[in-house]
């Protein structure tokens, strides 16, 4: 039978029950006053385990001073009983008396034979289950560190290459890296710190630690000082990795924002550039149009008096600028007379010498020279050239032989030049605002076709306008005419010099526009072993006292600078001067027009533009997230092996520390303030059953199923060592 006291306060005038009044219930079971301690409670007519602990004596004469027996009326009725006490040594004051009613339940709980009594009631359980919330969490946070460095890498990529402006816009491709790099590591850190959570819950409730130490644990990912810890070294070196991995990971942004770099790049232009066009109006090959002839005339005149490739038009704003070209185009290709061809020099050589008293150098001192010398001198010849037409279309020379090409005769060699298609490979250059040309390969892929006749086989009147017909010409041949037209001539030198100073050799002939090329500087021309051949003449005789050399004096009739003569020797050199000659036609709009496909000119221009060496952001990146995979592998093991998902936050440890012997241990360090106590530091936790309770259960089974028919599971909490056994996923306790 169950009863409920409460206090009642007695009014000051009433007279105090009698402190021998005798107290009794029914069988006249006595009970303590430790009763009577709370204001409001439920007893039962029970022997007490033998657990229960009893308040002090002081505490209950506070209560009740004097206490004798409890009287009822007779146990099963309804009527109440009241219990009044009171104390010889209490005065009654005003507010002291106290009267307690025990009064009994309309309904008692429970009978001695059990009849009417109220089913018992389990203690509310634990609950097993892993939330969702924790892996979506850990797997949103290192897929949202994923998305945020391929954000950063694809920004980069779609900067790069970009002008970059000036240093205020500089500045924020850099600030959008750093807040990227910001936020993979923060989305890093999230995900490694909540699952290093779930692994410390793993640790705890395996491995026996020092209060230190679980500080330490605990406390690792916001102090790395527990890194140094020897017992977690010891015992949880997978959580020292953690703590190692998440303190690390502020490096994996510290490169990424400084990959994208601002350079200075030369501006690249896309322009047309000019290419040979033979399908221009002044390319006519007729013979009633010598445009073409006339045109390139000009230009070869042009590039041989200068030495060098005519200007070509600027395509670019800029002082230095190069692009390369590559296109199909006439030249000259030169070799030594083979032995089919030096008997038409030695008859051509022969003939000068028989008529017109002109020698080569192999001719000195024969029958002719000694003849020549004996009477008005011997001329001597340095250089002649014809070329394959008759007149009038030849060039000025004292004889028009018919042969195929540009024949050159010097003093000392025998050339013949023939025109050849060639593949042109060029670079052209500005280079200060001065034009460089670099020939880079010359081929030649055959033979000019001068498929051609002088005139057609028919009659005409000239009386009566009647025109000769001649036949198509080839393409090519207005560049062999004026080749042919710088080359062509004769230069013989006379056994006599000019008085005026500088003194030099007097010429006999010198009907060719070489003279006014660099080719005069060739060896053939400028080395003749002609310059140390005296002359008879006595100059100390005829001009008083003047004595010079032949050298001096040859030397000053064909002046010369260092370079003049580009490839040494006049065979080299005239080859040379007729691709100079083919590339200066591109000057011409005439001869030239702008290609359909533009060129890209890189220039001497510069802009500041934005440069992306993605090889930093995607190794730090790389490293940092691989990293973070392995936490978060280990992490949602934990969840699976712990069966639930826990935290570090104040309502866990709140929850996991209702232990007795916790609050014994923790006696006078309530406030938590540091540093805590060696005893509290050095003692031992883990987190699981305790043993006390359950045992105490056990060994009160039979008393406890008296009560309420159930036997109570353990509860889980943290405590010491000793008292702590092993947590099993998806037991019952409470």
């Amino acid at each position: 039978m169950a009863y409920t006291i409460r206090r009642k306060h007695f009014d000051p005038q009433s007279t105090p029950p009698s402190s021998d009044q005798d107290i009794s219930l029914g069988d006249h079971t006595e009970f303590s006053t430790n009763l009577f301690e709370d204001l409001d409670r439920d007893i039962e007519l029970n022997p007490f385990p033998a657990s229960f602990s009893q308040p002090a004596a002081s505490e209950n004469e506070q209560l009740l001073p004097a206490v004798s027996r409890l009287s009822a009326t007779t146990p099963g009725t309804n009527q109440a009983s009241t219990i009044s006490t009171s104390s010889k040594s209490h005065e009654g004051p005003k507010n002291g008396n106290v009267s307690t009613d025990l009064t009994e339940p309309s309904k008692p709980p429970f009978s001695a034979n059990g009849v009417g009594a109220s089913p018992p009631t389990m203690p509310e359980s634990t609950l097993w289950g892993v939330h969702w919330h924790e892996p979506a969490f850990i797997t949103t946070m290192l897929l949202g560190g994923l998305a945020f460095a391929l954000s950063h890498h694809f920004y980069y990529v779609s900067m790069n290459g970009q002008t970059a402006g000036d240093a205020a816009k500089q500045a924020w491709p850099i600030r959008f890296g750093t807040a990227f790099a910001f936020l993979v590591v923060a989305c890093l850190h999230a995900a490694t710190a909540s699952a290093f959570v779930q692994y410390t819950w793993t640790i705890v409730r395996q491995e026996a630690l020092k209060i230190s130490s679980l500080d330490k644990l605990f406390g690792l990912t916001g102090n790395p000082a527990g890194l140094l810890s020897r017992e977690l070294f010891d015992r949880a070196r997978v959580a020292l990795l953690f703590g190692v991995v998440f303190w690390c990971l502020g490096f994996a942004g510290v490169a990424p924002p400084a990959t994208l770099t601002v350079k200075a790049e030369n501006v690249t232009a896309e322009v047309f550039i000019p290419m040979l066009n033979f399908s221009l109006p002044s390319w006519d090959t007729s013979y009633r149009f010598w445009e073409p002839t006339s045109i390139t005339n000009r230009i070869a005149l042009q590039s041989a008096f200068s030495f060098d490739v005519v200007p070509l038009p600027h395509v670019v704003a800029s002082q230095d600028w190069s692009y390369d070209i590559q296109f199909i185009g006439p030249t000259l290709q030169c070799r030594s007379a083979d032995n089919s061809e030096q008997p038409y020099f030695d008859q051509i050589v022969s003939d000068f010498e028989s008529q017109d008293s002109t020698f080569i150098y192999s001719q000195v001192n024969d029958t002719y020279w000694q003849t020549a010398e004996e009477g008005t001198g011997a001329t001597r010849l340095i250089y002649s050239a014809w070329n394959t037409l008759k007149p009038p279309f030849g060039a000025p020379n004292n004889w028009n032989p018919t042969c195929d090409g540009i024949w050159v005769q010097t003093s000392t060699t025998s050339i013949v030049c023939t025109s050849v298609n060639a593949t042109f490979d060029v670079t052209i250059a500005s280079v200060g605002g001065a034009q460089q040309i670099t020939q880079q390969n010359v081929q030649a892929i055959g033979n000019g076709s001068y498929s051609f006749t002088d005139t057609l086989e028919m009659e005409f009147n000239l009386e009566k306008g009647e025109a000769p017909m001649f036949n198509p010409w080839s393409l090519y041949l207005s560049h062999l005419f004026a080749m042919g037209n710088i080359l062509q001539g004769n230069i013989t030198l006379l056994e006599a010099t000019f008085p005026e100073s500088p003194y030099r050799w007097e010429f006999g002939n010198g009907s060719t526009n070489i003279l006014a090329s660099g080719l005069i500087a060739c060896d053939e021309i400028y080395n003749s072993p002609f310059k140390n051949l005296e002359s008879r003449a006595d100059l100390s005789e005829i001009y008083g006292s003047i004595s010079i050399s032949g050298a001096v004096a040859y030397n000053n009739t064909f002046p010369a600078e260092p370079g003049m003569c580009r490839n040494g020797t006049l065979l080299r050199a005239i080859e040379d001067l007729a691709n100079n000659v083919t590339i200066s036609m591109l000057s011409s709009s005439s001869l030239a027009s702008l290609d359909e496909v533009p060129r890209k000119i890189t220039t001497s221009n510069t802009i500041n533009v934005y440069q992306y060496d993605p090889l930093y952001l995607l190794l730090s990146y790389g490293i940092g997230l691989l990293y973070t995979f392995l936490a978060v592998v280990v992490g949602l093991c934990s969840l699976h092996f712990n069966g639930a998902s826990h935290s570090i936050s104040f309502s866990s440890i709140l929850a996991t520390t209702r232990n007795l012997d916790l609050d014994s241990l923790t006696h006078g360090s309530s406030l938590g303030a540091l540093p805590l106590k060696k005893d509290i530091k050095k003692a031992k936790l883990k987190f699981g059953p305790l043993l006390d309770r359950s045992e105490m259960q056990i060994e009160h089974a039979g008393k406890e199923n008296r009560l309420s028919g159930v036997q109570n599971p353990p509860h889980i909490a943290f405590g010491l060592e000793a008292s702590v056994g092993q947590l099993i996923k998806g037991e019952i306790y409470i």
